[in-house]
């Protein structure tokens, strides 16, 4: 144990080619695999939303449900776009594989920002791919979000430059990210400027214990702000985009409802992984005593811990902007970097390194792929069979969703009462009701059931084995309402079980 112990420190303490390092890159790669093969729920909504824009134009309306003349805007018009025509040409595999060129991208502009901050190719590789690991354990899906990523790192990058080379031509580029993330995922828009905060406190020189700030230009970074702001305004919805966030977040429903918006919780597998994370960061942290740490590096630490214990998915923003600095913090204790000469040995090792890598990354895929099936829902037969029943009678069916099997229902052309969209839900944004109130009362409180069937009047109910409407009032004598009329069974480990019903209203 000794010895591999003492073998790994090696690649990274002593000088190494750097086909060594290029050849490190298969773990993150491969750790992501296995639970990514799979499309993300909110895949099935953005699909649709994506078709309906290329085809109509962009809505002011929510799509696809049975609420009529709900205000809405799509936040995310371009991601459902880009996915829209990736899924319609190239299927799941091609939706899959481009979710993973994204994450290789994730990783080289990782790897990127550490060598900015450290000029070490060893140190920079053990960081980038500790980042790559953490973000692969939770966020690497088929989300709008992996976009995110890379511009955040890409912010990043050029603030680096502005900093340390004192080059102002980079910050250029900023108000061309702000367009761009907008339009891409505007709930992320102001992240942009969350993030450029600790750079401007670093502007002005002070020393305190062992954090330090040396002064640098501001104006730069005040004007590159401004038009930031301005380059906001670049969207279908204007002023709607930008303040789309502060009416989509905080809801006390949501927060108590959705586990992405919850506190992680330690006793669950993500929750431990994101506090023991955090204990080790901060262990290597204050365990390096070799150099006093920057402000800027102070608050991104302190900031994504913190907007890490608010909600579970604000980790990867921890994974992203607390994890890079410490290329720059750890590394006086590693190896400078050697000069190459590209010589025709070089050229055969690296070609090698890369061949190997390729080979172990394909391999993977095609495995974790193969023992994936079309989708990560569980009402696709109940779905199925729905479409069949709406094509047979000629007429479109209101149905009732949960949260979760809503987006499959609607990216197979059905009507839902509910999807994943949660802020669409919020009477601050569809101007009309407050529907995702509505559901959660429904789901864990006091809602009297047989009330909200007879509002809504629905000619189909999808519902599962563990939601208060089956267990409250569907399966029991006291439902004159719905007859059951199909039961889907799943294969748990070598049992079947019923899973999901779906009920006809009785006429």
């Amino acid at each position: 144990m000794k010895k591999i112990i003492r073998n790994i420190k090696n690649i990274f303490v002593k000088k190494q080619p750097k086909y060594i390092y290029l050849l490190l890159f298969a773990i993150p790669l491969i750790a992501c695999l296995p639970n990514r093969c799979d499309l993300d729920n909110d895949f099935y909504f953005l699909y649709p939303t994506g078709k309906y824009i290329i085809e109509h134009g962009f809505p002011h309306e929510l799509l696809f449900t049975i609420h009529n003349s709900f205000s809405f805007i799509i936040q995310q018009w371009v991601s459902a776009v880009i996915f829209y025509f990736i899924y319609r040409y190239f299927g799941k595999l091609g939706m899959i594989l481009f979710i993973y060129l994204m994450y290789i991208l994730i990783l080289y502009l990782s790897y990127k920002l550490c060598y900015i901050i450290s000029k070490k190719r060893s140190a920079s590789s053990l960081i980038s791919i500790i980042m790559g690991i953490l973000l692969s354990t939770l966020f690497i899906r088929t989300r709008p979000q992996i976009f995110d990523y890379i511009i955040f790192l890409l912010e990043f990058i050029i603030l680096e430059k502005y900093m340390r080379e004192k080059d102002k031509k980079v910050l250029i580029f900023l108000p061309l990210l702000s367009f761009v993330t907008i339009n891409i995922h505007a709930s992320s828009f102001l992240l942009l400027f969350v993030f450029m905060l600790p750079y401007f406190i670093n502007t002005f020189k002070f020393n305190i214990l062992d954090i330090t700030s040396e002064k640098h230009e501001k104006f730069p970074l005040i004007l590159s702000s401004i038009a930031m702001l301005l380059a906001g305004l670049i969207n279908p919805y204007k002023i709607e985009m930008i303040t789309y966030i502060f009416r989509s977040f905080g809801d006390e429903y949501i927060n108590k409802s959705i586990i992405e918006m919850m506190p992680p919780d330690i006793t669950s597998i993500s929750g431990f992984t994101v506090y023991i994370s955090i204990f080790i960061i901060l262990f290597i942290y204050f365990l390096s005593k070799n150099k006093n740490i920057e402000i800027r590096y102070f608050f991104l630490l302190i900031g994504t811990i913190f907007m890490s214990l608010l909600n579970l998915k604000s980790f990867s923003y921890f994974a992203i902007a607390g994890v890079f600095p410490l290329a720059d913090y750890i590394s006086p204790y590693f190896a400078e970097d050697e000069e190459f000469k590209i010589t025709d040995k070089f050229k055969k090792n690296y070609i090698i390194s890369l061949i190997i890598l390729i080979t172990i990354i394909l391999a993977s895929f095609i495995v974790s792929y193969s023992n994936k099936t079309v989708g990560n829902v569980s009402s696709k037969k109940i779905v199925s069979y729905l479409v069949k029943e709406e094509k047979k009678e000629n007429k479109k069916f209101k149905i009732y969703t949960n949260y979760y099997n809503g987006a499959y229902a609607e990216f197979n052309g059905l009507k839902v009462y509910i999807d994943p969209r949660a802020e669409a839900y919020l009477k601050k944004n569809n101007k009309k009701e407050d529907i995702y109130k509505e559901y959660y009362m429904l789901s864990y409180s006091d809602l009297d059931i047989e009330s909200f069937l007879k509002k809504y009047n629905f000619d189909y109910i999808i519902v599962s084995d563990d939601e208060r409407l089956y267990n409250s009032y569907l399966k029991h004598k006291k439902n004159k309402l719905y007859k059951k009329v199909y039961t889907e069974i799943e294969d748990i480990g070598n049992k079947k079980k019923e899973v999901n019903y779906l009920y006809k209203k009785i006429y």
